[in-house]
């Protein structure tokens, strides 16, 4: 089952995952006469990035874009309102698979989860300095676990390293920083 891309009207996509130009004839000017061109359909090549189908399509308004093979497919045959904020989850695990039937809407966080999950990929380290909110590095909570043990206030320790005594605190009951050991 074919479908015509939205706001590409000489492109179609299919529900097995497959892209084409439209069969189509343009009259043109030739310097002396209107000529008339045709344009076979042709089935497009992808290119992949990052491991997922690519196409490249000219828009209605003449601009040239790359999109994803799986993001056309649903947003012709599945279009939902917040679509843009949402993201296209390959049900199998497989980034080459752009069927129909293997693709789902999905947030950020479930298409992370279902890829953890799914081991498709490994969790990311949150812990310590790998978090990049972390106003602290592994060296400085050393120093701060030695300030502790020589019986220095949470209040003055958190003012030396510029941040909260709920962070101190959080440190000296081993509620955070923990893989810091002195």
């Amino acid at each position: 089952m074919w479908k015509t891309i939205k706001d590409a009207d000489w492109y179609e996509v299919n529900d097995l995952g497959i892209v084409r130009s439209k069969e189509r004839q343009i009259s043109q000017w030739n310097g002396f006469k209107d000529i008339i061109r045709t344009f076979k359909s042709v089935e497009l090549k992808f290119k992949y990035i990052r491991g997922y189908q690519n196409v490249s399509i000219i828009y209605n308004d003449k601009s040239r874009k790359t999109k994803q093979v799986h993001r056309l497919i649903l947003e012709t045959f599945s279009p939902i309102d917040n679509m843009s904020e949402m993201q296209v989850n390959h049900i199998d695990g497989n980034k080459a698979n752009n069927k129909l039937e293997n693709l789902e809407w999905v947030t950020p966080k479930e298409n992370t989860h279902h890829a953890i999950q799914n081991n498709l990929r490994e969790p990311k380290d949150q812990s310590g300095d790998k978090n990049h909110m972390a106003k602290l590095n592994n060296e400085k909570v050393k120093k701060i676990k030695e300030l502790i043990s020589e019986g220095n206030k949470d209040k003055d320790i958190a003012e030396m390293f510029g941040v909260s005594r709920t962070t101190i605190n959080g440190i000296r009951n081993n509620k955070s920083w923990k893989h810091i050991v002195i």
